[in-house]
């Protein structure tokens, strides 16, 4: 009877729940700390996008024998371009990483700001709001029509150079769009969790902690599949199709373990 007492108040007590007070000098130079990395983050992931451009270029004027250049020099150069253009991007992002790790309690714990904290931000994030549609918008567009230059060639001629410069032009179009998102997002994203709104609201911090773990693992199964089969049946003009697939999937599987976790709630 004593332990079934004791078993009882153990399951009606409330666990307490961490709460992290933002007081209006952290919130400010969170702010201040996203407007600097936005950029930053969003020209990383603009080199990444446009670092295999140089290899496209110079591998259609060799093929169309524009110039007198090898396959093995622009793989060379090209390879070369792309490798450091990558390493700069992450470059970039560890660095604002590291400077931004004091404050990643706003991804994962409740917070409760100090008086005035929440007006400052709902008052800064309803004068952004106007910045952050156009650009949206252009972003989107820009998305969409990405593509309308290689169609086009496409049509025309069948020159690998002007092929292959088209490809680059859709790559520098879609990093000029995905620049303009990040830019905005990122601080859009600062107001957001330090209102707790949108995708960071407490019951979605975590969730989110739980998805990122089986997000891991999820991919790292995708991966160990996807070169098990390559290397077993030497078919990598084949294999690649584990990506595709392995993307949608994902989206389903992520939505199953929303649900889990909403009916456990």
């Amino acid at each position: 009877m004593k332990w079934e007492t004791t078993e009882t108040l153990m399951e009606v007590a409330e666990v307490p729940v961490k709460i992290h007070k933002v007081s209006m000098e952290e919130a400010t130079e969170f702010i201040k700390l996203q407007e600097k990395h936005a950029p930053l983050i969003a020209f990383g992931v603009s080199l990444c996008i446009l670092s295999p451009v140089i290899l496209l270029l110079l591998a259609g004027l060799a093929d169309s024998k524009m110039m007198n250049i090898s396959n093995q020099i622009v793989g060379g150069i090209g390879i070369s371009v792309l490798l450091i253009m990558i390493a700069v991007g992450v470059y970039i992002f560890i660095k604002c990483s590291n400077e931004g790790e004091k404050f990643e309690y706003l991804d994962k714990e409740a917070i409760e700001t100090e008086y005035g904290v929440s007006g400052m931000v709902r008052e800064k994030k309803n004068a952004y709001n106007g910045k952050f549609n156009l650009f949206v918008l252009i972003g989107v567009i820009l998305c969409i029509l990405s593509p309308l230059p290689l169609i086009i060639s496409g049509f025309l001629t069948d020159a690998a150079y002007i092929i292959t410069s088209m490809v680059a032009l859709l790559l520098v179009i879609v990093a000029a769009a995905v620049n303009m998102f990040i830019r905005v997002g990122m601080i859009r994203e600062s107001y957001e969790k330090l209102l707790q709104e949108g995708e960071y609201t407490v019951e979605k911090k975590k969730s989110s902690i739980i998805i990122g773990r089986v997000s891991g693992a999820y991919w790292c199964v995708v991966v160990a599949v996807y070169l098990a089969w390559s290397f077993i049946g030497m078919n990598w003009n084949k294999t690649w199709i584990v990506w595709p697939i392995a993307g949608v999937l994902y989206g389903a599987f992520i939505s199953i373990i929303k649900l889990v976790i909403k009916a456990e709630e």
